[in-house]
């Protein structure tokens, strides 16, 4: 059994041509509401902002700025609501020198934080780094009203 969060048109066309293409029998099951989970829109709207803030301070890669976000922003929140995150965040990562906590951020070895957020800690954490990038003077480009963010 899987769970699908679908929020746009684009993503319930995908899900209705999927239904109609499986052979066999099928048990749908569809609840009106919100996703519990971030969004596509919050994961494209974090890369954005991570590569407007590279482009326009030139002093970091999308990535590395992404690894900063993810150790300032997104640590705090999951180690703050999640005990097993805290758990494993703290016998794995914590005891590392600074630059590698970083590094431990980052691809290819990208430590998940973001990954198994809901919808309102990713949002916390979008206002973190956005608070964060516009501090720093940069221009953000900010999402229409009926994308999830």
């Amino acid at each position: 059994m899987s769970t699908e969060y679908v929020n746009t048109h684009e993503q319930k066309a995908k899900l209705t041509e999927r239904i109609l293409n499986t052979r066999g029998g099928l048990t749908v099951t569809v609840v009106k509401g919100k996703a519990k989970f971030k969004s596509y829109n919050q994961d494209r709207t974090e890369n954005m902002w991570h590569r407007e803030a590279a482009e326009q301070l030139g002093d970091e890669t999308p990535e590395e700025k992404r690894g900063y976000s993810k150790l300032h922003f997104g640590i705090p929140i999951m180690r703050g609501e999640n005990e097993a995150f805290r758990k494993d965040y703290d016998i794995m990562i914590r005891p590392l020198f600074y630059q590698m906590k970083i590094k431990m951020m980052m691809a290819p070895i990208d430590f998940p934080v973001t990954r198994k957020m809901k919808m309102g800690q990713k949002a916390r954490y979008m206002e973190d780094i956005r608070a964060h990038y516009e501090g720093q003077g940069v221009i953000l480009t900010i999402p229409n009203d009926d994308e999830d963010v």
